[in-house]
């Protein structure tokens, strides 16, 4: 392994060379795709097979896993989806009851004591309410046994990583179900977190442990050194609560109208209801916030290695559409955190984050110049200055 560790990155130092030489790109890719095919681990069946599914499931980290190189991308998209499985119970409208025996049989599944065949069986005689036609696929036999079969051919490092970190989430949805652990509470009829220390927490369980396992998948796949591995899980988790917390802004009327705020009530002016509680004290903090985690994520990024190209552009499409969130956020800032406001970004943006990402790729320089752009705008909308 470690051979080919080091193949990996003579050609891909090579491939840096040959783009900073302005050769073709035509050559570049080729430079790519024989530096990948030895490590080529599923069939295209099992390749089309999870593409699929993320697709169905989630159309902008399906773009994501793409980029990266084999076969860190089938890891990426597998661990995606299982979690996926965990979001899945999570969300079915069930009983308590029901929902934590689904969580022991999953991670029965991880750890390899119980056969997947055996528990799709049961859990396809359930009906799933609550969730999309798609999502209730992942949970049966017939479109969701291969996800196992293909987690299962994995090598046994990977399976721990992947089975660890995944079993960390589904522990922390757990104990959100029981009303005297979770850190969600309820109030005026609405399930809210309290504090800023709850807020991250809630972040941390259904979005830190996925950085993390990302983290050392890539540490694992590139062969980083400790010291890389080191600074890295320095930022690991401002990346991850980055993305979870613009999801949040983004999806705030949405999750209004079901009755959660993932808002932390020390940030709001009234205790009754929430939507009247929203200020613009309130929309500053919470975007002060953001930007710091945005701060933390740049500095993710940035310690990425260069050679890293797959997984840095990746990375780069996670969180450049974060960063156009945040933009939107304070470019329509009256309307931000209200049931009407509307931070969907539009196929054109999306285009220009995957081109800005091919610059930033093998160019530090370039994103943090980015980010200082995004920190004006913010004092520009608040008129005050920050130090972020």
């Amino acid at each position: 392994m470690k051979g080919d560790d080091r193949f990996y990155k003579h050609l891909t130092n090579f491939s840096c060379c040959v783009t900073r030489n302005s050769l073709t790109k035509n050559f570049e890719v080729l430079i790519f795709a024989l530096m990948n095919a030895h490590q080529r681990l599923l069939t295209k069946q099992e390749e089309d097979y999870y593409l699929q599914r993320m697709d169905e499931v989630s159309r902008s980290f399906a773009i994501v896993v793409p980029q990266m190189e084999k076969p860190l991308d089938d890891y990426t998209g597998i661990s995606y989806l299982l979690c996926r499985v965990a979001d899945n119970i999570e969300d079915v409208e069930a009983p308590e009851s029901f929902k934590l025996e689904r969580f022991e049989e999953m991670i029965r599944m991880l750890d390899g004591r119980a056969d997947s065949t055996e528990v799709l069986s049961e859990w396809e005689a359930h009906a799933w309410p609550g969730l999309t036609e798609d999502e209730q696929n992942l949970m049966t036999i017939r479109q969701g046994l291969m996800l196992w079969q293909i987690f299962n051919k994995f090598p046994a490092r990977i399976k721990r990583h992947i089975g660890y970190w995944v079993s960390e989430m589904i522990s922390g949805m757990a104990a959100n179900l029981d009303p005297e652990r979770s850190i969600l509470k309820e109030a005026s009829g609405i399930s809210t977190l309290e504090s800023v220390e709850a807020y991250n927490r809630y972040c941390y369980v259904v979005a830190g442990n996925v950085g993390h396992l990302l983290t050392r998948l890539t540490a694992d796949f590139y062969g980083f050194s400790q010291h890389t591995v080191h600074q890295l899980l320095a930022y690991t988790e401002h990346f991850a609560r980055t993305l979870q917390k613009t999801n949040i802004l983004k999806d705030f009327g949405k999750d209004l109208s079901r009755g959660i705020c993932y808002i932390p009530r020390q940030w709001m002016k009234s205790a009754g209801k929430l939507i009247e509680g929203v200020t613009m004290e309130t929309r500053k903090l919470v975007l002060h916030d953001i930007f710091t985690e945005l701060k933390g994520a740049v500095q993710y990024v940035s310690h990425i290695p260069l050679f890293a190209r797959g997984y840095r552009m990746g990375a780069l499409l996670c969180l450049l559409p974060a960063f156009e969130t945040a933009r939107l956020a304070l470019e329509n800032v009256e309307d931000t955190l209200t049931g009407d406001a509307s931070l969907k970004i539009s196929r054109d943006v999306m285009e220009r984050c995957f081109y800005l990402a091919m610059q930033i790729a093998g160019d530090n320089e370039v994103l943090h110049r980015y980010y200082q752009e995004q920190v004006a705008m913010l004092k520009d909308t608040f008129q005050e200055e920050y130090s972020l």
